[in-house]
C-alpha cells in the first residue's frame, strides 16, 4: 500500500471540494505544497473568455486570492483600478506585466485534511466569487487598460 503524502492528498481533496462548489479549478500539485507553490487557477467563463485570456483568478499566495490582468503597467493599472476598489479588495504588489487586485483569505495548512479546514476553504471560494463579480462589473474598464504588447 502506497501512502499519499498529506500535501498531495490535500490538493486531491481540494479538487473534489471545488467540484462540489461548482467552481472548476486547475491545480498542478506535483509534490504538493502551499498555494504559493501550486498556484490554483480558477476557471470562470466570464474571466476565461475575456479578450485573449488577459484576466485570471488564482490563489497565488498563502494569504490571498488575486484577479490578475495581463500585459499592463503598474501605473496604468493603479490609475484605473484605485477608484473602483471595494472594501474587501485591495491592490496587489506592482509587478512587471501581471497586475492584480486581491482579497485576503485565511492561511490553509496543506498538511491537514481539507475537510478539517472547510470554513477556511469556503472563504477562499467566496473570494473567488467576489473577484469574479468585480471583474464582470468592471470588465470594460479593466480590459480597457492599454496593453504593453
Amino acid at each position: 500500500m502506497i501512502n499519499t503524502p498529506p500535501e498531495v492528498q490535500f490538493w486531491k481533496d481540494f479538487l473534489t471540494y471545488a467540484e462540489q462548489k461548482g467552481t472548476p479549478v486547475f491545480v498542478k500539485p506535483g509534490n504538493g505544497g502551499p498555494p504559493s507553490k501550486v498556484w490554483p487557477r480558477f476557471y470562470i467563463n466570464e474571466v476565461e473568455n475575456s479578450s485573449a485570456k488577459r484576466a485570471r483568478i488564482s490563489w497565488s499566495a498563502d494569504s490571498h486570492v488575486a484577479l490578475f490582468i495581463m500585459n499592463v503597467t503598474a501605473d496604468d493599472f493603479s490609475q484605473v483600478t484605485q477608484p473602483i476598489l471595494e472594501d474587501d479588495i485591495c491592490m496587489g504588489a506592482p509587478a512587471k506585466s501581471w497586475q492584480s487586485v486581491k482579497i485576503k483569505v485565511p492561511c490553509i495548512n496543506v498538511q491537514k485534511p481539507a475537510e478539517d479546514q472547510s470554513e477556511e476553504l469556503s472563504k477562499v471560494f467566496e473570494a473567488v466569487c467576489r473577484l469574479r463579480d468585480f471583474f464582470i462589473e468592471h470588465k470594460q474598464t479593466l480590459l480597457g487598460i492599454p496593453t504593453t504588447v
